[in-house]
């Protein structure tokens, strides 16, 4: 398969990930698995050879970022149980009275690993 059609196959691929995620409600887990046996069909690959691609991939991420995963979970349950998001936040909001963007900004910032962790 030409780099063209690649490119233009992956750009494809893109689109139906952001139109399963916002349009038809999918959750991400089934819209980027779906993603990724399209890709590889559609670029020439043999179907088990897909699988087994899709599989060692998943695999291996799922074995180099598990720890951080587990922990940044573990971290974003306990500042939603304990309320320490709602205090930042409402510190943030008292403190950012000139611009409210950039005081969401930072927190964001400083939430944004454990609560991504957490929903991962």
């Amino acid at each position: 398969m030409s780099p063209t059609a690649l490119f233009l196959l992956l750009i494809a691929t893109i689109g139906f990930i952001m139109l399963s995620g916002s349009y038809f409600k999918w959750h991400p887990f089934f819209s980027l698995l779906l993603a990724c046996l399209f890709f590889g069909l559609a670029s020439g690959l043999a179907p088990l050879r897909v699988i087994e691609t899709v599989g060692t991939g998943f695999g291996t991420l799922v074995g180099k970022i598990g720890l951080v995963v587990v922990l940044g979970s573990i971290l974003g349950v306990i500042l939603e149980e304990s309320g320490a998001v709602y205090c930042l936040g409402q510190w943030v909001q008292q403190r950012s009275a000139v611009s409210p963007s950039l005081g969401m900004t930072l927190l964001g910032m400083v939430l944004g690993i454990p609560v991504f962790c957490d929903s991962g």
